[in-house]
């Protein structure tokens, strides 16, 4: 279910929806972070989803909280960091 709210969130952030864009990405996040764990390939991909919504509305700060925590979980998920979001990761694991 993260996984498509997440996929909505991402449609309505290109149609400048940014309201409901961004409190279906917290869904999916605070879903994901409850089914699964805060530091799995998907949740990787929700905050850097997050974090370009909260760049795009000029919320720098936020922005960057979001990012960092998507870095911390790529560096778990990967021993050979890639500089695209959750390309290291195993998606096997889903």
């Amino acid at each position: 279910m993260a996984g498509q709210l997440n996929n909505l969130a991402s449609l309505l952030l290109a149609t400048n929806h940014h309201v409901e864009a961004e409190a279906l990405m917290r869904r999916a996040i605070a879903i994901s972070e409850q089914s699964l764990g805060s530091d799995r390939s998907d949740m990787a991909i929700y905050l850097n989803n997050l974090a370009q919504l909260l760049q795009h509305t000029g919320r720098l700060s936020e922005a960057e909280v979001s990012i960092r925590r998507n870095l911390a979980i790529l560096e778990l998920c990967s021993s050979d960091w890639v500089p695209e979001p959750a390309l290291g990761c195993n998606y096997s694991q889903f």
